[in-house]
């Protein structure tokens, strides 16, 4: 059982396209495969697969690119995109091509995201920011 199953209670619910990583039968390349060799994943937790999840009120996307498994999640108005992207002063920057799996896979998933009719978006790193005030100077 992880340390949040322990300390929560909850469900822990992972796309199916990680669990190879996970459980150390497919090593990630660059970066991230050296950060997994000094960083363990506990894979003693009951682990459930997220494409058979249902959630009250909240749609998975799946958003590959940053990881083959990424995902990203909307809640009424709020995307919460992960490490799809970064969002430093509402500039958007796309996660750095050594964290990637895949770029252009990646910039696929930027598109669709960017395409969604939300009012608030979430990264995994910087704040929240109001879809209307981000800048985006890339060619999706």
């Amino acid at each position: 059982m992880s340390l949040m199953q322990r300390c929560f209670g909850c469900p822990v619910y992972i796309n199916s396209l990680e669990l190879p990583y996970v459980h150390g039968k497919r090593r990630r390349s660059g970066v991230k495969g050296l950060m997994d060799l000094f960083v363990k994943t506990d894979v003693s937790a009951s682990l459930t697969a997220l494409e058979t999840a249902a959630f009250d009120g909240i749609t998975v996307l799946h958003t590959p690119g940053h990881t083959p498994g990424h995902s990203c999640f909307i809640f009424e108005d709020f995307l919460f995109s992960g490490d799809l992207f970064r969002l430093p002063n509402a500039h958007l920057i796309p996660s750095r091509r050594r964290m990637n799996w895949n770029t252009d896979v990646l910039m696929q998933s930027l598109r669709q995201t960017l395409a969604l009719p939300v009012d608030w978006v979430c990264p995994a790193h910087y704040a929240p920011v109001q879809r209307s005030l981000i800048t985006i100077d890339i060619v999706l």
